[in-house]
């Protein structure tokens, strides 16, 4: 299966294969290889009529064949993309195997899908004729590389640290991780490097801060710091759902750290179990420091509990989660909690 730069490579060259077969869950990257391909049939005026887009969910292969079989208006060539067809039939997709076999000279077919499973029957031919493309996310361990080789693209030179700091404001979506770099680059339109004030400077608002200041204090164990940070979040609207998986994925990798380094594994062997940038490891590992195995096991419990009592129960949220900061960051409340049979108890 081909990466999806090769498709780049024939839409610069124009050497278009007829059919290609994009398969893969990365949204972002399908949508700028479709509209990159499409500008280029675009660049001639007459060419917009020759480019026609479907939805394999409101059409039939019927429709397809026809289309792909219509001859361009005033032009060499049509582009004819076709979405979801991994949503047809494995039968539905054998009705487009003699188009695919045989395809028109004056037609690029491009069919998506995001299940390659689910596109055996037409995958198993078009691996052969060299129009299989990947179109999957980077790996999380290779994030950092795909934002600096996005910045590179555009321009910039972000440092690996900046690049590991922007991935953990913003997370692991490509379009929220472009739509954060377009912002930095913009913020720094008269230098050329990127750095990790820059990142924090340029993505300045108050929840992404907190955000920040939040999963920091918490695997710190700072108390006042954690319960501040929570209560901005929830100024700024932020879910308090969503604030409970924060803690919980920053407990998590905690976690694996702590065991990690009880293992005796170094920083190199933990970043790849983290599938994270070395220093955030290091993080990590620092912040394991501040937990034992068995407060780590309590605390799963009462981010379990806490979970369960903002969707079952009338308790303000705020109150909640205040609570659940205070028995895990606190040493002793911890300690005193560890036998309470309800995350309310000591409030009782």
């Amino acid at each position: 299966m081909a990466s999806i730069s090769s498709l780049y490579a024939d839409i610069d060259q124009k050497n278009y294969k007829p059919v290609y077969l994009i398969c893969g869950g990365a949204e972002l990257l399908i949508s700028e290889v479709v509209d990159y391909l499409i500008a280029e049939f675009q660049k001639d005026s007459l060419s917009s009529i020759n480019v026609r887009q479907l939805d394999a969910e409101e059409v039939e292969p019927d429709d397809v064949i026809e289309e792909a079989c219509t001859p361009p208006f005033f032009s060499d060539r049509r582009l004819l993309i076709v979405k979801n067809v991994d949503k047809w039939s494995q039968a539905a997709q054998k009705k487009l195997l003699p188009v695919l076999k045989n395809p028109p000279s004056f037609t690029v077919l491009v069919l998506i899908g995001e299940s390659p499973a689910k596109l055996q029957t037409i995958s198993t031919l078009l691996r052969k004729k060299n129009g299989l493309i990947s179109a999957e996310a980077p790996r999380d361990r290779d994030l950092i590389g795909w934002i600096r080789k996005r910045a590179q693209a555009k321009g910039k030179n972000i440092s690996g640290p900046a690049a590991a700091h922007l991935l953990e404001l913003v997370g692991k979506d490509l379009r929220e991780l472009s739509n954060a770099l377009d912002k930095l680059i913009a913020y720094t339109d008269k230098t050329r490097n990127i750095e990790v004030k820059d990142v924090l400077d340029a993505l300045n608002d108050i929840r992404t801060r907190s955000i920040f200041e939040l999963t920091n204090a918490f695997g710190n164990r700072m108390l006042v710091t954690a319960i501040k940070s929570v209560r901005r979040l929830l100024e700024t609207g932020e879910s308090p759902l969503r604030i409970i998986s924060m803690l919980d994925r920053q407990l998590r990798n905690i976690w694996q750290a702590r065991v990690a380094t009880q293992q005796g594994k170094s920083i190199t062997d933990l970043a790849e179990i983290l599938s994270t940038a070395q220093w955030i490891a290091k993080k990590f590992a620092t912040q394991s420091k501040n937990y034992t195995i068995n407060e780590i096991k309590r605390a799963f419990e009462l981010l379990y509990e806490a979970d369960k009592l903002i969707k079952t129960t009338m308790v303000p949220s705020e109150d909640i989660l205040e609570l659940l900061i205070i028995k895990i960051c606190s040493k002793q409340d911890m300690a005193t909690t560890a036998n309470n049979a309800g995350f309310l108890a000591a409030e009782e």
